[in-house]
């Protein structure tokens, strides 16, 4: 619908990531979720999903992929 601002929200979900210590594969998926949420809605703003909004799955990953 609208990819203003995706690559900004994919950029800071993976930064986020980085900064909580997720392997590089999950930050790549995170930064893609977000972007694509994005993408939804008009604006650049309107469709960034918020934290708790997200799969916790997407944000913990198991010990094993770490």
């Amino acid at each position: 619908m609208d990819t203003t601002g995706a690559g900004d929200s994919f950029i800071g979900s993976l930064l986020y990531g980085v900064c909580t210590g997720m392997s590089l594969p999950g930050c790549m998926r995170l930064g893609a979720v977000v972007a694509a949420a994005k993408c939804m809605r008009l604006g650049a703003r309107p469709g960034l999903p918020t934290r708790c909004s997200l799969s916790r799955d997407l944000l913990h990953e198991e010990e094993g992929g770490r």
